[in-house]
């Protein structure tokens, strides 16, 4: 293989491995749940990254799928937990957000933060996308959360080789990922929640 087809080659790889993982979530010490993942390609270009959390004493598992374009900008996202549901339709300049909350439905219509992403609760698998969307040099990116409908900011900053900091609004968090870039621990300190694979 010459070096032109072995550089066409890692552009068709793209920048995010397509996987199956699961993490577990543990706080203070005692696991709480965890969370079942995969990441695919998507019929058209991009990924589709689709999320179950279950949480201790909770008989509702949580659902996600998130539809990325290949420069993991948000295309569409759903959620659903039990009798809730958010389905959320990212276009320019205005994006769609609809729920369902125990039969009652709602619409509207919003704007949704140029360059962002979604970083939704309970749902870790998306903190891959923020990891792979900063790369080494690190950035501070347009964030939306779909369960509380706010908007905010999430900054990157590698420590030193595979360690992050990241600061998501007033919430910090430390990454580890191995030499792959593949996400093996996320760690929110204040609140001594580990969660790993």
């Amino acid at each position: 293989m010459n070096i032109l087809t072995f550089a066409a080659t890692l552009l068709l790889l793209g920048p995010l491995p397509l996987e199956n993982g699961k993490f577990n979530i543990v706080q203070d010490g005692k696991k709480i749940g965890s969370e079942q993942f995969s990441i695919i390609n998507r019929p058209g270009g991009g990924y589709i990254v689709e999320s179950r959390t279950q949480l201790t004493g909770d008989p509702s598992i949580l659902l996600s799928k998130l539809e990325v374009d290949a420069e993991l900008n948000p295309v569409s996202y759903e959620y659903s937990h039990g009798k809730g549901q958010i389905h959320v339709t990212v276009e320019s300049p205005i994006s769609q957000y609809d729920s369902v909350n125990n039969g009652a439905k709602s619409s509207m219509e919003f704007r949704f933060p140029e360059n962002g992403l979604i970083l939704d609760n309970n749902f870790f698998v998306q903190f891959i996308l923020l990891l792979y969307k900063s790369g080494p040099s690190g950035g501070t990116f347009p964030v939306f959360v779909p369960q509380d409908f706010r908007a905010g900011t999430a900054t990157v900053k590698q420590e030193k080789e595979n360690e992050f900091t990241l600061e998501i609004g007033d919430i910090h968090m430390e990454a580890v990922t191995d030499k792959m870039g593949k996400l093996i621990r996320l760690t929110a300190p204040e609140t001594k929640v580990v969660i790993e694979r």
